[in-house]
């Protein structure tokens, strides 16, 4: 039986990116290890996914000691499991299991590269991520690009090595699950209820965003592009989705917007994101940078035409003018121009909309990309199938 561990930093990213995917590789044959920090969400994944799990405390930020500490661990962990293939892919766990799992000699070290810092940092911490990345790619014997323009910035930026680097299909990581984001009569009627609770009256165009609200997400300028709207389309309002997060802090000015403008309703967080995607007519993602956003693809699923920045990741999340529009990162006047196409058409919104979800479905669902992956493990497998000294208690920490 080939063995598999996946590594990732923190419990909610396992529960969030490797949903589903876990369990399509034990029913595909695979024993499989998730190595995380602790935590109870964890527990919750190993339980949902039918795997097991290995606890290391890693830290997302920089912390010298305890992150030589945790090479440490990694490193008896993986002598003791001998695993065929290890799959990292998030920056801090993937700094420390590349290192660890280099000195154990695991076969098969692939880093699942879904964004860049090191393209959002300047100075001395820009220097310190790309070389992070450097470090990382040099330990891996293959980097998974989660998107085309991903993929060409980090050989631009030369954070990771070409010749080891690679696409697989249009690109993602998970996949999109295409049977929860799938437009219905019952989400209709969810939708329905939440703009009622947010006093949106229901011939009201509704332009949304779901992610986390920081400036590198580009809220400042949907905000501003939104402001110079809102004039001539009295009729629009703006739903922001997502937690404000004191590193990488939107300005005081946005802020007040989010909070005082009737026009804008801002939820700080929600679960049900297909029927937020539902309540809305119009995504829009005006990111700085990206890996791959699935909340693109999950709009485009729900039949929503997407507004996307030229960003690194972002511009691969649509097709442009047949799923959505695309402009160029921080460009205001750029942004408010293809919102207001599909103010004034809505069939053009129907349209992209509908072309949107045969999109995704075709090149993006869930399971063709846990396909792709777990024939890509394979071929990348070590040759020497020796039998694995995988242990029933495998828990470290």
């Amino acid at each position: 039986m080939p063995f598999i561990v996946y590594a990732v930093t923190s419990p909610m990213t396992a529960d969030f990116l490797l949903r589903g995917q876990l369990r399509y590789m034990v029913e595909a044959g695979w024993l499989v290890v998730l190595v995380c920090s602790p935590g109870s969400q964890l527990f919750e994944v190993a339980e949902r996914e039918g795997i097991e799990i290995a606890e290391v405390p890693m830290r997302r930020q920089p912390a010298p000691l305890r992150d030589l500490v945790a090479v440490v661990r990694l490193y008896f962990l993986f002598r003791k499991l001998r695993p065929d293939l290890i799959s990292y892919g998030t920056p801090k766990a993937a700094l420390l299991c590349g290192i660890a799992s280099w000195f154990a000699r695991v076969p098969a070290r692939i880093y699942l590269l879904r964004g860049l810092r090191c393209e959002g940092a300047a100075g001395l911490a820009g220097r310190v991520y790309l070389a992070t990345e450097r470090i990382t790619s040099w330990c891996s014997t293959s980097i998974l690009c989660v998107s085309p323009s991903l993929q060409r910035k980090a050989v631009e930026l030369g954070a990771i090595c070409k010749s080891k680097s690679l696409v697989l299909g249009y690109g993602s990581s998970n996949g999109v699950d295409c049977e929860r984001f799938c437009p219905s009569s019952q989400l209709s009627e969810k939708s329905r209820k939440l703009r009622s609770e947010l006093g949106i009256p229901e011939t009201d165009i509704v332009i949304g965003f779901v992610g986390r609200v920081v400036r590198d997400k580009g809220i400042a300028e949907l905000v501003s592009a939104f402001d110079l709207l809102s004039t001539q389309y009295p009729h629009a309002r703006l739903l922001i989705v997502g937690p404000q997060e004191s590193n990488n802090q939107i300005d005081q000015e946005t802020v007040n917007q989010l909070e005082t403008n009737p026009q804008i309703h801002w939820l700080p967080e929600t679960r049900d994101t297909p029927t937020v995607y539902s309540a809305l007519d119009i995504f829009v993602l005006p990111t700085h940078r990206e890996g791959f956003p699935n909340v693109a693809l999950e709009a485009a699923a729900m039949e929503k035409p997407v507004v996307a920045s030229r960003a690194t990741g972002a511009i691969d999340a649509i097709d442009p003018d047949v799923t959505g529009s695309a402009f160029d990162v921080g460009d205001v006047a750029g942004l408010a121009e293809a919102i207001s196409r599909y103010l004034d058409d809505a069939q053009l919104r129907e349209k992209h909309g509908k072309a949107g979800r045969k999109w995704v479905t075709e090149n993006f669902s869930a399971a063709l990309m846990w396909e792709r992956l777990e024939t890509f493990y394979r071929t990348k497998m070590a040759i020497d199938h020796r039998p694995s000294t995988h242990n029933d208690t495998v828990g470290t920490s």
